[in-house]
């Protein structure tokens, strides 16, 4: 009985350290696909954007140039609109903190508090849009885009 009682100890041991070796194993081939699914993604995005260029008749290292000016553009004519909604979201956490502060453990107290603060969050947001509209925002992204269409006119035609 003793020798059964071993050899199904030793079995179980056996399995376990299978079953930990299968998981940490199963978790990094996952970290690695999903690693591979993201190279696959850019490298496709990339395929994706020389095929239409190709398309077009335009030379796809050019596109790809004049399309990273665009991006570029847009991002600078796009950096106010995203300062003013990141300090949004800095301010909607901020009071988030001082409601669970200053309520403690008043459940009514911290839902009133947190939806004051995300209805200013709201107020907030939409203001920053409205200042971006006022301000030319779109209209310098208009700008980026025409650039863009310039700069693929003067292209040479895909080979």
């Amino acid at each position: 009985m003793k020798k059964h009682a071993l050899v199904l100890t030793m079995l179980l041991t056996v399995l376990a350290s299978a079953a930990v070796a299968q998981t940490t194993s199963g978790a990094a081939c996952i970290l690695q696909a999903r690693e591979e699914l993201h190279s696959c993604h850019a490298e496709c995005i990339n395929d994706f954007r020389n095929e239409r260029f190709v398309c077009r008749n335009v030379e796809p290292g050019c596109g790809r140039e004049c399309l990273g000016r665009r991006e570029g553009c847009v991002e600078t004519a796009s950096e106010p609109l995203v300062e003013c909604l990141g300090s949004c979201q800095t301010t909607l956490i901020e009071a988030k903190a001082t409601c669970a502060q200053s309520c403690n453990a008043d459940q009514s107290c911290l839902d009133t508090c947190i939806d004051t603060a995300q209805v200013d969050a709201f107020t907030c947001r939409d203001n920053c849009r409205e200042d971006f509209r006022a301000n030319g925002g779109p209209a310098a992204i208009d700008v980026c885009r025409a650039t863009f269409r310039e700069c693929v006119r003067a292209c040479p035609p895909a080979q």
